[in-house]
């Protein structure tokens, strides 16, 4: 984008020719007798378009937030990787908790068991009891073993995401109050989305180069100037006197 606006900027620019050959022919240039010899020619031209009524000038504009639209699409890339980062690492320290959380209720519902199973040997409960404490810890390690498969994926992911081969150590510990938002916010971000001003740029870049359209039925001027040399010697191409110039 940045290379088109570059070019576009260009086309207000003079164009400079150069253009210079030797060819075989005969006559008066060659000597006075008109034998046949080498003929060397050298030419130059140069043509600037006079923007007279803005039509380059808004095809430049265009090209110009063609790129800032470009920019802005590249912007709203990263925005997009770092909020799924940041939800990444959320999810991570959520599921770390959980994890610690139902580790520590199978823990707990073992040692219960374990005291059921006690009390059932002294004939204080029956054995259904002991059988559903045992039911209710296999129900709790195997919550705490999903939960754990849950952060170690959520952990790759967010290792991914970061570039890492390892998910990074962080805190399972969550903030204990939200963030005060203040009023309007959220109006001002959206005003600074990157998608919503790259949607803008493009919208003014296509009503510049309708702009540049319309203007091109008006007419143009274009200013030309030439010239060139012809000689039978290449050390007297500059000096010769079959020179010719031109203006238009």
């Amino acid at each position: 984008a940045r290379a088109q606006a570059r070019m576009d900027a260009s086309a207000m620019a003079p164009m400079v020719g150069l253009d210079a050959s030797a060819s075989h022919a005969s006559g008066p240039l060659i000597n006075a007798a008109g034998g046949s010899g080498t003929l060397y020619t050298a030419r130059a031209t140069a043509s600037w378009e006079a923007d007279l009524f803005g039509k380059a000038s808004a095809m430049r504009r265009a090209s110009r937030l063609d790129a800032k639209a470009t920019e802005a699409l590249l912007a709203d890339t990263r925005l997009l990787l770092e909020a799924e980062t940041t939800r990444a690492l959320f999810d991570y320290r959520r599921l770390l908790r959980e994890a610690q959380l139902a580790a520590r209720r199978s823990d707990l519902l073992d040692e219960a068991a374990g005291i059921t199973s006690h009390r059932a040997d002294n004939g204080q409960v029956s054995q259904s009891e002991v059988e559903a404490a045992r039911r209710r810890t296999l129900t709790a390690r195997e919550q705490a073993s999903f939960v754990s498969q849950e952060r170690d994926e959520a952990g790759r992911a967010l290792a991914y995401l970061i570039g890492d081969n390892t998910a990074p150590v962080v805190s399972a510990d969550l903030p204990q109050s939200n963030p005060t938002v203040p009023a309007g916010l959220p109006d001002a971000v959206l005003a600074r989305r990157p998608d919503i001003a790259a949607a803008i740029d493009h919208m003014k870049a296509a009503d510049k180069r309708l702009t540049s359209a319309h203007r091109s039925w008006l007419p143009g001027i274009t200013l030309t100037a030439s010239g060139g040399a012809a000689s039978s010697s290449l050390g007297d191409l500059l000096s010769s006197a079959s020179r010719d110039f031109g203006l238009g």
